[in-house]
């Protein structure tokens, strides 16, 4: 079967989750501060291929960041690739890393975002499952789903409305021409 994936599609999504990865950094850090008990800084990978999206600095503490355009209650489980998850679980086995997966979903308003977690740890048991984005056209891969009822709230994420002033309106007066 082929596949054709629509690339403004892909490229919308992708923009999507970089902007809000700027949305929920703040609160990620937060929370990294809280359940260490003192102040870390969460850092980006510094490649932008890395099968998961931020390291702790000085940690061995990995995360990935899910941004969803759905809300929690559209759907029983979020999806996260068994890619993240195999490779989360040779960090922790092999070199004792303690991995942790965010989800970013729009509030019920709407319009703000909810940020939830979960620690994983390489005994957790997901359903293995095969989907694709079938609007953008991807092909089809192996997906772990992860219980809704298993993930933590974080917080509430406001976005914040920016009124952009409009220009003001100019009437265009003709010339007269004598004749």
């Amino acid at each position: 079967m082929l596949f054709n994936v629509d690339m403004a599609k892909a490229n919308k999504d992708i923009r999507y989750g970089l902007s809000n990865e700027q949305r929920a950094i703040k609160l990620i850090q937060q929370k990294m501060c809280e359940i260490l008990g003192k102040d870390v800084k969460v850092k980006k990978m510094k490649y932008g291929y890395s099968v998961l999206d931020y390291y702790v600095e000085g940690e061995n503490i990995l995360i990935e960041l899910k941004s969803r355009r759905s809300f929690y209650s559209d759907y029983p489980t979020q999806m996260i690739g068994k890619n993240k998850v195999d490779y989360a679980n040779r960090k922790i086995i092999d070199e004792n890393y303690k991995v942790y997966f965010f989800y970013l979903l729009k509030n019920d308003n709407g319009f703000d975002f909810d940020l939830y977690y979960k620690r994983h740890r390489h005994t957790d048991e997901y359903r293995l499952t095969r989907l694709g984005n079938y609007a953008r056209g991807d092909k089809p891969c192996d997906i772990h789903l992860i219980n809704n009822s298993d993930l933590e709230l974080v917080g509430t994420i406001e976005r914040k409305i920016v009124l952009i002033k409009s220009r003001p309106q100019f009437k265009c007066q003709r010339k007269k021409t004598v004749a």
